[in-house]
Formats: C-alpha cells, structure tokens, sequence
C-alpha cells in the first residue's frame, strides 16, 4: 500500500517473500481491516486526534500509518518486542522531522500500568484523544 510516497507492506503473518527488501513500513494487518479503519474515521471526519498512544506496534508500520493519518501533535507506541526501529522507520521519521512528535517504546509491557502512566506523563501536555490497542494482555 502505497501512502504519500511511504510503501507500506501489508500482511497478514510472516512471508520473506517480498521484493522490496526492508524498503517499507510493515503493517500486520488484513486489507479487509485496513479497509474498514478506512470506512471508520471516514465517518468520523468530526474526530480530531491531537495525543495518541499504540499498544502493540511490532516493526512500527502502524504507528507510522496512524501519524500519516491523524498528524497528531504526539503519537507514542509501546511494544514488548525486544527490537529497535528499523532503518526505513528511522528515515521515515529523520525525513518529516517527526522526531519531536512520534515516539517508541520497545521492550515495554502494556500490562504495567506503572510504567505506561510515567510515558503518558513524561511525552505529553495534554489529555490522551486516542489509544490504539493493538497487543495482546502479557502478564509477567
């Protein structure tokens, strides 16, 4: 899929098969899905998202595709992985000069309200307009 000049790679599960190499943004969701996020907030044109949070990003596609589509003034992601951005995310972010304004959190348990309260706390200024959760509960 195609956003802006973004290449994002939509999927499902896991395939190596992919001629673009690490030239994307994964995004491990259905089309259907994609499809009806589409039809959603098409129908809440009203709903303006300033301050959002993404429970569970895994390689940083969605996170990126809801920054593409809200252009809040802070969107946060938090993931248990133990991973770092990928190269393409890191250009994406160095090219927009999104780094004041996209932020990610790997390594970090969204069953631990503790420390998910100190993010909200130290990256915004303002009410939370949106939380995305897209993990599953981990309990350690």
């Amino acid at each position: 899929m195609l956003l802006d000049e973004l290449v994002f790679r939509i999927e499902h599960y896991r395939n190596d098969a992919w001629e673009l190499g690490d030239r994307c943004l994964i995004f491990y969701k259905v089309r259907h899905l994609v499809d009806q996020y589409a039809r959603f907030w098409t129908s809440k044109s009203d709903f303006h998202s300033r301050n959002i949070v993404e429970l569970g990003i895994w390689d940083g596609g969605s996170l990126a595709f809801w920054a593409e589509y809200f252009h809040p003034e802070k969107i946060v992601g938090v993931d248990i992985t133990q991973k770092q951005d990928s190269p393409y995310f890191r250009e994406y972010i160095s090219s927009r000069s999104l780094g004041g304004r996209v932020k990610t959190y790997w390594e970090t348990n969204q069953a631990d309200p503790e420390t998910l309260r100190r993010i909200v706390a130290n990256e915004f200024s303002g009410p939370l307009d949106l939380v995305i959760d897209d993990a599953s509960i981990c309990i350690t």
